[in-house]
């Protein structure tokens, strides 16, 4: 049994890479969220 729950457990490597995927992926939408507020704002702008 002690060694079916070690498989399962993650090891820290993976877990740091998990991490780095996910926070790789909150910059991406940060970015896009910035380029669309950017864009909102120079439409306005023109629009104006």
């Amino acid at each position: 049994m002690n060694t079916l729950k070690q498989q399962t457990k993650p090891s820290p490597e993976a877990i740091q890479n998990a991490l780095l995927i996910l926070w790789r992926a909150c910059e991406r939408i940060k970015k896009e969220e910035a380029k669309e507020m950017i864009s909102n704002v120079r439409t306005n702008r023109q629009g104006v």
